[in-house]
């Protein structure tokens, strides 16, 4: 009898001995990440700058991070939409941001309800240039006769990717720095404010160069300066640069777009996010495709863009928008 109890007890910690390690091998398989599709967010509609970046990430990341990566395009209010939404979302690493300085200039504008805080930034991976740009029969053939014309008659209207943009900042900043005397007109990206200055509705723009190079190829229209310095975003060396044009002094931010999730990320998936991402800028397959694309290949691990890069960038982005006007009273 008793040796029938003894048999029966060491069956039922057999049984319950398997059942917990089976619970934790379930818990464990659960855990791992990633084991689903991951959302990648951007605060621009298709066809636009940002929106390529996004792609080209996403196209990237899956092979690295192994599982697939759903594009989804939050356009509106300058990307607030967007940045919003990643802070808001869940911390697991299913919803991440290709977002940008844009994050930055709807806090310093006051019209963003997020604060920088709610964001932890995994990586910095390219940047985005801006060219500044007219139809190829255009009445100013470059940028001197451009500069003379608009300071003789003041009401230039310029178009640009929406209120809050990057290139928004870097508009207005030329603007009053110049004395051009343009007039800003917002549109919603960069898939507006090309077919906006082909269709000569607005005689310039500024794009990102992404969406503006195919028109340049096609002979439709022409830079008349480049933001960056354009040999190494891909673009004709012959395009003047604005440092060509203006000095070296002049106040502009580039723009950089960064890989973000939610503050509460933990630390295992944020390490997991950022050595994908790391593998991505070294791929060659990418940078062909980022260079062809007018962009530049830029990795900035997430400790060093916190607490070094964006402390600096985000100053000098609050400096540009106190100075023309557009940071919150």
């Amino acid at each position: 009898m008793k040796k029938r109890i003894v048999i029966s007890v060491l069956g039922v910690a057999l049984v319950l001995n398997l059942f917990l390690i089976s619970s934790d091998c379930s818990w464990a398989a659960e855990k791992k990440y990633p084991s689903r599709p991951i959302e990648i967010v951007v605060g621009y509609p298709a066809g636009g700058a940002m929106d390529l970046t996004m792609r080209l990430w996403a196209k990237y990341l899956e092979k690295y991070l192994g599982v697939p990566l759903a594009p989804v395009n939050k356009p509106g209010a300058g990307a607030i939409v967007a940045c919003t939404y990643v802070a808001n979302a869940q911390p697991d690493g299913y919803t991440i941001g290709s977002l940008g300085d844009h994050c930055t200039i709807n806090v310093v504008s006051g019209r963003a309800k997020y604060k920088l805080e709610d964001f932890r930034y995994i990586a910095g991976a390219t940047n985005i240039c801006n060219v500044l740009g007219v139809t190829v029969d255009s009445q100013w053939k470059n940028m001197q006769e451009f500069i003379d014309y608009a300071r003789k008659n003041p009401g230039v209207k310029c178009a640009f990717p929406g209120i809050g943009s990057s290139a928004q900042i870097r508009m207005e900043a030329l603007n009053k720095f110049a004395n051009l005397k343009m007039v800003g007109v917002p549109l919603n990206g960069d898939a507006e404010v090309v077919p906006a200055v082909l269709g000569k509705h607005v005689p310039v723009g500024v794009f990102g160069a992404a969406a503006f190079k195919a028109q340049m190829e096609a002979g439709k229209v022409r830079a008349l300066m480049s933001f960056d310095p354009p040999a190494e975003m891909g673009l004709d060396p012959k395009i003047p640069d604005i440092r060509d044009v203006f000095g070296k002094d002049v106040p502009d931010v580039d723009i950089g777009s960064y890989l973000m999730v939610p503050r509460k990320t933990p630390d295992d998936i944020a390490r997991i996010l950022e050595q994908a991402m790391e593998k991505v800028t070294k791929d060659p397959g990418f940078i062909n495709e980022v260079q062809a694309n007018t962009m530049l290949v830029r990795f900035i691990d997430g400790k060093t863009l916190t607490e070094k890069v964006l402390p600096v960038k985000n100053g000098r982005i609050e400096t540009v928008m106190k100075d023309t006007g557009l940071a919150a009273k």
